[in-house]
């Protein structure tokens, strides 16, 4: 299995096997240890500051081929140290390749595991937020226009260049900004795509002529193949970034959906009436899922079991 996760982080999958390894990643809980480690966030974060510097882009280069020609991975992926400085030695090598060697921009996928968030910054300056079970693809350095690719969600601090415009594409929608702060929520299952904008203003559209430019405290919302405009009216919301989750009358259903990618749980509910409670509240990450769904039983009593790896949610019956 290690070998795959080389693979997945050498860029040598085709589209098909990465989306199979990377459910393979959600499902097995020893390989999501090891691409978790292996996708150290703040090893990444780190890189970019020093991206410039052709010294170290050549000596990392140098060195992973070494590592590499030692067969030492297998001893790299069980160390969460060397974790780091493994992915570290390949992102550099990468950044040098594509800008020093005359190679086109290399794509680069980054996948955020449930319980996990990842900070990104890309080589415009722009900053992403990645929140769980969330796919960014994007190239190692942009040319011409800025165009990245979202599965999940992302809060994106886009830096401004009036000459190149950032486009962020999701299930068919596209939001296109010069420079400002917003957020994108575009899980597949959900089947909806929803762009909320906290500063400066983007264009959202799609591929049949629909589109909006929205204001700060406006979102669009795209689902059904229709682009409707909405007001922000839960700012908090966007304190995922800082570890912070904020509810406003929400269903219990989408609570529960949340909580499982945030904190890799699986929750069952035996009883569907339990699905009607709403609740509010805001809670720090870590508090925990446990914590979070006692408080919230306090307010809707409902009987909470844990079984093996589940958390089972029923009914209080009289």
């Amino acid at each position: 299995m290690e070998d795959k996760i080389i693979k997945y982080f050498e860029g040598k999958m085709h589209h098909a096997e990465r989306i199979d390894f990377l459910r393979d990643v959600d499902s097995d809980k020893e390989l999501k240890k090891l691409f978790i480690n292996m996708q150290n966030t703040d090893a990444l974060m780190h890189i970019v500051s020093e991206k410039k510097d052709e010294y170290h882009g050549k000596t990392a280069y140098r060195q992973f081929k070494q590592i590499t020609r030692r067969k030492t991975v297998r001893r790299v992926l069980l160390n969460s140290v060397a974790y780091a400085a493994s992915i570290a030695l390949l992102v550099v090598a990468t950044w040098y390749f594509a800008v020093n060697s005359g190679a086109s921009a290399r794509m680069t996928e980054v996948y955020a595991p449930a319980g996990q968030r990842a900070r990104l910054t890309l080589d415009d300056g722009s900053v992403v937020w990645l929140n769980a079970r969330s796919t960014l693809t994007y190239p190692s350095v942009f040319s011409g226009n800025r165009h990245v690719a979202l599965s999940g969600e992302a809060f994106f601090e886009v830096a401004a260049n009036p000459d190149k415009p950032f486009t962020v594409t999701a299930q068919g929608v596209n939001i296109t900004a010069l420079g400002t702060r917003f957020n994108v929520s575009s899980y597949p299952e959900n089947d909806r795509v929803q762009a909320s904008l906290i500063e400066g203003s983007v264009k959202v559209w799609d591929d049949s002529g629909q589109e909006l430019v929205l204001q700060p405290s406006q979102q669009a919302h795209y689902h059904n193949h229709r682009l409707l405009l909405e007001p922000i009216e839960h700012s908090d919301y966007f304190l995922w970034t800082k570890g912070v989750y904020s509810f406003v009358n929400e269903p219990l259903t989408s609570i529960i959906q949340k909580l499982e990618r945030y904190y890799d749980v699986k929750i069952e509910v035996a009883d569907a009436s339990v699905l009607d409670y709403e609740f509010t509240g805001k809670f720090r990450q870590q508090d925990g899922v446990d914590m979070i769904l006692r408080i919230i039983q306090r307010i809707h009593p409902f009987k909470i079991e844990r079984k093996e790896d589940m958390i089972v949610l029923r009914k209080i019956t009289k």
